[in-house]
């Protein structure tokens, strides 16, 4: 339970791409997706946080940026979820800045 709250909090607050981060945080999808309880959300997981890191690399302005941080977050807290870690604390989500 730590370590998926701690791969939460960096995705939470990753302000740049890491590859050894990104391992880590994509392992746990990558390891369920041919599971049947819960590889749709892995799936859907590992294809919410690539289009994250990609607008990290492509400097996509920032309100875009933390669209897809908010993605990635839901589609984690999904995949924790199908796993059966409890829900997440129900904190208010980020607040996506005005350009």
């Amino acid at each position: 339970m730590k370590q998926a709250m701690a791969l939460r909090a960096h995705i939470k607050s990753q302000t740049d791409v890491d590859a050894a981060a990104g391992i880590d945080v994509r392992r746990i999808a990558v390891e369920q997706r041919g599971s049947r309880t819960c590889g749709a959300e892995a799936t859907l997981f590992l294809h919410a946080y690539e289009d994250f890191e990609r607008a990290l690399v492509a400097g996509v302005p920032m309100r875009e940026r933390e669209v897809r941080r908010r993605s990635a977050l839901a589609a984690f807290d999904a995949l924790l979820l199908a796993l059966g870690y409890p829900k997440p604390s129900q904190q208010q989500p980020p607040s996506i800045p005005r350009q």
